[in-house]
């Protein structure tokens, strides 16, 4: 079936975009897969973590605290970072099947779990001062998935640009862009149909597809 969900309790070798590690903060947080089965290539899933980024921000919204979106697919509290997904694709036999979504939420973990995070980060028991149920926190995330997951594949990310957009924090500011070894600076101006960003550098816009922002 898809969206096979698939939970972890612990996780031991977790890693997000650029293989960071992703730490386990406890078992009272969110270390999940989900298997898109695609059965061969649709362009449209190129947009999948954007979508899911979109998704996201939506779930936490429901919790009475505004999360933005770091380009391409961080989702932030009060500029502390609460989630991370990473997109992996599924290919047997030279024939792409689908993709492995994998996504991992700071759901209860405290302050002092923290310590050994090397950026800023948070979870929703501390943003909410509420102890979560992580079952019905996925129960939700997951239904609001699936009820545009199969018009985002039909039309793509582009159908989701304008609302993904309303959470994004980096348009129109400076910010520096680092894939690799390369570091890019110059001003955020928009997201593309296909979920690019738009920067603009000496009066020139490049649009970059992947690469870790900051501000």
């Amino acid at each position: 079936e898809n969206f096979d969900v698939i939970l972890a309790n612990h996780q031991t070798n977790g890693y997000g975009r650029f293989k960071r590690a992703w730490l386990d903060l406890g078992n009272d947080n969110i270390f999940m897969s989900i298997c898109l089965k695609l059965g061969g290539f649709n362009e449209n899933i190129l947009g999948i973590t954007q979508y899911t980024a979109l998704v996201l921000a939506k779930t936490f919204e429901l919790y009475k605290i505004k999360p933005t979106i770091k380009w391409s697919n961080d989702i932030l509290i009060n500029g502390k970072k609460i989630s991370g997904i990473l997109a992996e694709s599924v290919i047997k036999h030279g024939k792409f099947e689908g993709i492995v979504l994998g996504i991992g939420i700071n759901i209860n973990a405290s302050k002092n779990s923290f310590e050994n995070v090397n950026q800023k980060v948070t979870s929703l028991k501390e943003e909410t001062s509420n102890v979560i149920d992580k079952n019905e926190f996925i129960n939700k995330f997951m239904d609001i998935f699936k009820k545009d997951y199969d018009l985002f594949l039909e039309k793509g990310f582009a159908e989701f640009r304008v609302e993904y957009k309303s959470y994004l924090n980096c348009l129109n500011k400076e910010i520096s862009l680092k894939n690799g070894e390369i570091t890019i600076t110059g001003i955020a101006k928009d997201v593309t149909n296909s979920g690019m960003l738009l920067l603009e550098t000496d009066g020139e816009i490049q649009e970059i597809s992947a690469g870790d922002i900051s501000y």
